[in-house]
């Protein structure tokens, strides 16, 4: 699996944000498409933040429990080959 480096992924969500705000019509902003556009990128940017945090060394394992019983779901958190993808499956 490739590695993605979230600072240049985070930087090019704002930088197309900013993009969008600046240099969309105003009639353009109001369509369904690119407000499902704009969703797409805000929940990316949150992923984003959330897979950032969980990796700081600050997240202890009581933090992984807490995380698994308010989702349901078992985390392999402890496990080297523990990765955002293996949570999918």
């Amino acid at each position: 699996m490739e590695k993605v480096d979230s600072n240049d992924l985070t930087e090019k969500i704002d930088i197309f944000k900013t993009m969008m705000r600046l240099t969309v019509i105003k009639e353009i902003k109001s369509n369904n498409v690119f407000q499902t556009i704009i969703k797409h990128v805000n929940n990316m940017q949150d992923t984003i933040f959330v897979i950032r945090t969980l990796k700081e060394k600050a997240i202890k394992p009581r933090h992984w429990k807490h995380l698994m019983e308010v989702t349901g779901k078992t985390i392999p958190y402890d496990q080297p080959e523990f990765s955002v993808d293996s949570l999918n499956k």
